[in-house]
């Protein structure tokens, strides 16, 4: 809105501030643009060493706020006005190709598209209605100062709703690959890879020298609260199919781990049809899976961070997996629900280990690295080893800060078994 009402405004207000010429007017109204682009460059070139785009679109946001505003009590003050005007331009001018880095910073995949097409459409909208809503004011008022004043606010809003956002993702999921392998990293898992192309993702794989060690099969309806459907009476088919596209990826990303989601149970539904829907949903994706040398896990998930999760206890998975009875179903241990669920970490390793198929950590209990709160992993992972655990270890936390500079725990741990 600003960016319109500035170029369809700026000869105007040019004017307004006391320049009859109209060569004057067409010079001096060229000037804010030239302070524009030097402005953008500079910025762009902080935003890009840095590795920040927040700060780098609010801080240019403002100043053009503050440009507007000033401009609006200029009057007849030509120098004021155009050294405002500048100020401005510059800023307006600069938010734009930050602002577009940061949708693809925190949506990915068709999320991504749909979430850039109501940004167009929005900003298209703003485009239009600024100039007439300048021009209202302008009647209303009898002068611009007004318009000046709406588009000084509307800058404003704009940088709350910037700050208010989620914080940018560190990398875009395909970048992630190169960032994983760069900080050490032999495997990577993630959620779940269906918006993306499979030869994309292997090809990331390849080039950065890193193994595929497991992703989720297909959730159900993540976006509106699904936390997986294997569970869910008259679900089956939906589930069937989600199973086959997993194995799809599974087949050229090459792992040999797919976890299944259990899903929510319902307040007040019967847990032993849910029960009997579980079993049967693992026993199919374990037959399915045994032809593509794919082994089902089953994660326990604690219901402070998951309220309603069907499968919450280590002796409830290993009951489920025995029930199922293929030797390619296994339990996901991830010692951070398990702490939080039940604890005795280091006795249900030993009691569990053999049905164990897949180890994920995080700092109990905030989810962060785990070289705090109340879990010491050294020694956790010393009984991995003495178990004869060799599968792989998922961090799967939240960092403190970024996550390479949250990597010392790892260093650390890494020196002392040299």
């Amino acid at each position: 809105m600003g960016q319109y009402g500035l170029t369809f405004w700026m000869p105007t207000l040019v004017k307004n501030a006391g320049v009859k010429d109209t060569l004057m007017v067409g010079v001096l109204s060229a000037i804010p643009y030239v302070c524009a682009a030097i402005t953008m460059v500079l910025i762009g070139r902080s935003a890009d060493a840095r590795r920040e785009r927040r700060w780098h679109l609010v801080v240019p946001a403002l100043m053009g706020a503050v440009g507007f505003a000033v401009v609006a009590t200029a009057g007849n003050n030509v120098a004021l006005s155009i050294v405002f005007l500048s100020l401005a331009a510059a800023g307006v001018l600069t938010c734009a190709p930050l602002f577009w880095s940061l949708p693809t910073a925190f949506l990915q995949g068709t999320a991504a598209a749909a979430g850039i097409a109501a940004i167009n459409s929005v900003g298209n909208l703003a485009g239009f209605v600024s100039p007439y809503m300048i021009e209202a004011l302008k009647d209303m008022t009898g002068s611009t100062s007004a318009g000046m004043y709406a588009l000084a606010g509307v800058l404003v809003l704009g940088c709350i709703a910037v700050l208010r956002t989620p914080p940018k993702l560190e990398h875009a999921f395909l970048d992630r690959f190169a960032a994983a392998a760069k900080d050490g990293f032999e495997g990577v898992e993630f959620l779940f890879p269906y918006d993306f192309d499979k030869a994309d993702i292997r090809a990331r794989l390849d080039d950065a020298g890193l193994t595929q060690a497991l992703f989720n099969a297909p959730p159900g309806d993540w976006t509106g609260g699904e936390r997986g459907i294997a569970s869910l009476p008259g679900r089956e088919a939906e589930f069937k199919r989600g199973i086959a596209t997993a194995l799809e990826y599974a087949q050229v990303l090459g792992n040999t781990r797919l976890h299944v989601m259990a899903g929510l149970l319902p307040a007040g539904a019967d847990r032993a049809r849910h029960h009997a829907t579980y079993v049967s949903n693992v026993a199919y994706a374990a037959r399915e899976a045994a032809g593509a040398g794919v082994t089902i896990v089953l994660e326990p998930i604690n219901t402070r961070d998951m309220p309603g999760f069907f499968l919450t206890h280590q002796a409830q998975a290993h009951a489920v997996c025995k029930e199922v009875g293929a030797a390619n179903v296994k339990v996901q241990f991830d010692l951070y629900h398990a702490q939080i669920m039940e604890g005795d970490l280091s006795v249900k390793l030993k009691q569990y280990v053999d049905g164990v198929g897949h180890v994920q950590i995080a700092g109990v209990p905030d989810r962060h690295e785990p070289d705090e709160g109340e879990l010491h992993y050294p020694h956790l992972f010393a009984l991995l080893d003495a178990l004869g655990y060799n599968g792989w270890v998922g961090c799967e936390y939240r960092p403190r800060a970024g996550t390479s500079e949250g990597l010392g725990w790892l260093k650390r741990w890494r020196e002392s078994q040299r």
